[in-house]
């Protein structure tokens, strides 16, 4: 039960205070008062973002508190979040920058606060009602009379799917970041040219070795042309040196030629040595070879971005991705197999629950029915439609109220086909029919739920606010004295101009 709400510089309220009395409060004012902001406010509580535009022009900062005494059921829903208080205040501060939200002067996330609202409030105006109408909202009321444990069993099993679907995704992706590498391509790429550790290195060294032998042989030409070769040859030279020593050593001269004998000797001995060179050659094929060898693994540096020697142990992670690769395919394959019999406990899952919230909207509609006919219209007509949507967390289906209020018409989605009188009489009708289902009592703001309404409907319609006020406390915006004759407390609300600021002044009546 709402107890109180604190309203500070929101919008045009300066500051309001409103203690509703436990059946029926009525909140009057003229058109424009700013009466309807009460709704605003209360309703910016709960939203995940508020806009800073409803900071009025009196502080910085905006604030809305509102204090409940719960009962059993809202107890245990708060029980959950760790909050075991028979009272709590729930506040909203509105920040130029961010807001913040508290319970009992303790911040929590906007998250929990959106959780909360449908356990504490429910606001039916034209600008509200859209939310007894769209198709989550509806599913969140038809499950509250199902069974809890079919709505578990499908949670748990859509819970399973969704596990098993995402791990699918996981696997999927790691494959996806191994085949963009292409591993058999590469590891095809260096099985066909089969490199060695070192090969480049030695291939280079080995061309540089022929290049060097041919110097090296027109050296050795050179040489043997001097030292041997021709009548100016070092050795013939040397020849007749020593026939020139020895008839000098004849004509009596003490003359040794055994140094220059040792010197050609030694010279001749080089020859050999020379010849060897010469005798060690490159074909032009085996350079040839040596150039395409050389060309071949160039070109598969280039491939891969790397040297040589960093490709050959590229060889052996590419072997160690492949392996991984061919393990993540049978994974798949498995989780695949696991997905389809998940599948099939889903969607019977899914049909249970199905067939369950169709035969709660069946138990809602009668009720819808029985309190409409109370309201004068009896010849009306409602239909729960249920269609099909991709299954989420909250099922596979998609539901819409439709609505005629004259037996002889086809049913249309009520936002399409009900006049405002029509659309407020059906909010208060499903507001009682989920009351009585549900066994429980809900704080309920109706903003000019007279509009539309005159004579005997209007009639009807208080007296069934008035029945409905006695499990259910009922707070009323309307500018109508046939409501407020039915209000056990007024609230006023006035605009005036306040140091030149616009003011909406609340003050209570009765």
């Amino acid at each position: 039960m709402l107890k109180s709400i604190e309203i500070d510089n929101f919008l045009t309220i300066k500051h309001a205070v409103i203690e509703p009395s436990d059946n029926i409060t009525a909140i009057t004012g003229e058109s424009g008062s700013g009466k309807s902001l009460i709704l605003k406010a209360v309703e910016a509580v709960f939203l995940p973002k508020t806009p800073t535009g409803y900071i009025g022009n009196f502080s910085n900062d905006a604030s809305v508190k509102l204090q409940f005494l719960l009962d059993e059921n809202q107890k245990k829903v708060f029980e959950e979040y760790g909050i075991f208080d028979d009272e709590v205040v729930i506040q909203k501060i509105i920040k130029q920058t961010s807001s913040k939200a508290l319970i009992n002067h303790e911040p929590v996330s906007m998250r929990v606060m959106a959780v909360f609202k449908p356990f504490l409030v429910g606001i039916a105006s034209q600008g509200y009602a859209y939310e007894l109408f769209d198709s989550d909202r509806l599913i969140e009321i038809i499950d509250r009379f199902i069974d809890k444990n079919i709505k578990d069993e499908f949670l748990r099993q859509y819970r399973d799917y969704t596990e098993i679907k995402r791990a699918i995704d996981e696997t999927e992706e790691a494959l996806d970041k191994i085949n963009q590498k292409r591993p058999l391509v590469m590891i095809e790429a260096i099985d066909k040219v089969k490199p060695e550790k070192g090969e480049y290195t030695g291939l280079l060294d080995k061309l540089k070795k022929a290049k060097e032998l041919k110097k090296s042989k027109e050296i050795a030409y050179r040489l043997i042309d001097i030292l041997f070769d021709g009548d100016n040859s070092v050795v013939n030279r040397l020849d007749e040196a020593v026939g020139l020593l020895e008839k000098l050593s004849n004509g009596g001269f003490d003359i040794k030629i055994d140094g220059v004998n040792t010197a050609k000797e030694m010279i001749e001995q080089l020859k050999v040595e020379i010849e060897n060179v010469l005798e060690v050659s490159f074909s032009f094929e085996e350079i040839d070879r040596l150039n395409a060898r050389l060309f071949e693994l160039e070109k598969l540096q280039r491939f891969f971005g790397m040297e040589l020697d960093e490709v050959v142990d590229e060889r052996k992670k590419l072997d160690e991705l492949v392996k991984k690769q061919d393990k993540l395919k049978f994974k798949l394959r498995e989780l695949k197999e696991e997905l389809d019999k998940k599948g099939n406990l889903l969607k019977n899952a899914q049909k249970n629950l199905s067939q369950a919230r169709k035969e709660a909207a069946e138990k809602i509609k009668n009720e819808i029915v029985k309190y409409l006919g109370e309201l004068q219209l009896k010849s009306s007509r409602v239909e729960f439609n249920f269609s099909e949507k991709k299954v989420d967390k909250s099922g596979a289906d998609r539901v819409e109220i439709l609505f005629s209020a004259n037996f002889d018409y086809d049913v249309q989605p009520i936002h399409k086909i009900a006049s405002g009188g029509e659309k407020n009489r059906f909010i208060l009708a499903l507001k009682k029919a989920l009351s009585k289902l549900n066994m429980k009592s809900e704080t309920l703001f109706f903003d000019e739920i007279e509009s539309g309404i005159s004579g005997r409907v209007l009639e009807k319609l208080l007296n069934s606010l008035k029945d409905f006020s006695k499990t259910n406390q009922i707070v009323l915006i309307t500018h109508a004295q046939e409501v407020e004759k039915i209000a056990d407390r007024i609230y006023g609300v006035e605009k005036i101009v306040e140091e030149g600021k616009t003011v909406s002044v609340v003050k209570r009546l009765k």
